[in-house]
């Protein structure tokens, strides 16, 4: 998912509170320290902190429909996917609304 490579800074397999930090800041969500960690406190089943690519994905993908997660997490292993090519705006700026969204209900 290149989204989650957009935010996976250090290309560690993870997204760290820094890493989540950064890029709601980068889209001008006026976020906390406070509030990147309560994000990944959240979804962050094995406890460390970090969100691997399966904890990312309870974050971002559609989770009220089981067959739209589904399709959205197997997207990339469609012969029209391009990894190469650029996320469009419209995806940066609806995963920055969630994020919002998000910190929104945190808070």
């Amino acid at each position: 998912m290149k989204l989650f490579g957009m935010v996976d800074r250090d290309r560690g397999n993870s997204v760290s509170v820094g890493e989540l930090f950064d890029f709601m800041n980068k889209h001008y969500l006026g976020a906390r320290y406070e509030d990147a960690e309560n994000i990944v406190k959240e979804y962050d089943g094995t406890m460390n902190k970090q969100l691997d690519f399966e904890e990312f994905c309870q974050l971002v993908l559609p989770s009220s429909n089981p067959n739209l997660r589904q399709i959205a997490s197997t997207r990339r292993f469609s012969p029209y996917y391009r990894a190469s090519s650029p996320l469009p705006y419209d995806a940066i700026s609806l995963a920055a609304r969630l994020l919002d969204k998000e910190m929104q209900l945190q808070r």
